[in-house]
């Protein structure tokens, strides 16, 4: 950040912004590959991480080259961030997607493969690799809500106890692949909070009634921190996606715990995170390698 001129500096973001919410409307007018889609949307994704935890100092502040009037005093770029990660989901739901499929590529997004051998599979990884990595957290007076890691995946399941609803936590293993390979033939990807989402039941004694991943963004720490895991935890959280259908208790609650507004809030019919397509991507590269004039 220019401190001399907070000004020139903001703009210089706000362009930013806009740059990836035009790169998305441009991409739609021409026939661009799958893999130069899903890397389009990765980096618009990584771009999104970076300003929440760099420039959010600007969120609530008036931008003059918003073109829209009614935002161009305050919560400019609040309103820009939505505009961008409303048009990267809708970008993956009508371009990508058809496109996944069209190659024969099931994305499966609800982790219920169609075939027996993929279930086996399925159950398989999880048995032996996912499960023993899990640690639920069950919320109550001894075991408050806790400082959640910047950009991890967390999965925020309902759970019903002497007839109240209960919140509960499973943090999504980082150190695992976020999409499982089941079979080639045809390519069967898996993502792994969807895995988990499937058999959550394995992790609890009671029954739960509802389950929706999320993920918080927080303000970069004071560089002067020394410790990398203090740093992820002591930052504002300024931003908070939530993957839909996700019901009020389990989105009201969080947006409690976290002090969060409403804006401060991104719903996404996507999965979160969407920079994971990279790995779909290098996989198609590596199959069908792009044509190299001589």
């Amino acid at each position: 950040m220019n401190p001399e001129n907070p000004a020139i500096e903001k703009n210089k973001v706000f362009s930013r912004l806009v740059l990836n919410y035009r790169r998305l409307q441009e991409r739609r007018k021409g026939r661009g590959t799958l893999s130069g889609d899903m890397r389009l949307i990765s980096a618009v994704a990584g771009n999104l991480d970076d300003f929440f935890a760099s420039g959010a100092v600007f969120l609530n502040e008036e931008c003059g080259l918003a073109e829209d009037k009614e935002i161009r005093k305050e919560g400019a770029f609040f309103s820009l961030c939505h505009q961008i990660a409303s048009e990267r989901d809708d970008f993956f739901q009508k371009i990508v997607r058809p496109k996944l499929l069209n190659e024969d590529i099931i994305y499966d997004f609800s982790a219920f493969p169609s075939r027996p051998a993929d279930r086996a599979l399925l159950n398989d990884r999880f048995e032996k690799i996912v499960f023993p990595a899990l640690t639920p957290l069950a919320l109550d007076a001894s075991h408050p809500f806790p400082k959640l890691q910047n950009r991890t995946l967390n999965l925020a399941a309902a759970m019903k106890r002497d007839g109240k609803k209960s919140l509960v936590l499973v943090q999504v293993p980082a150190l695992l692949p976020r999409c499982f390979l089941l079979s080639e033939k045809p390519p069967v990807f898996v993502f792994l909070e969807a895995m988990i989402m499937r058999l959550i039941t394995r992790l609890f004694s009671g029954p739960v009634t509802e389950v929706s991943p999320f993920r918080v963004t927080r303000e970069e720490a004071a560089p002067a921190l020394a410790d990398e895991t203090e740093q992820n935890c002591r930052g504002k959280v300024v931003r908070l996606e939530v993957q839909t259908p996700v019901s009020p208790f389990i989105k009201l609650t969080l947006m409690e715990v976290l002090e969060l507004e409403e804006r401060n809030v991104f719903l996404s019919g996507s999965p979160i995170d969407l920079s994971c397509l990279t790995v779909i991507s290098d996989y198609m590269d590596a199959q069908y390698p792009p044509l190299i004039c001589p």
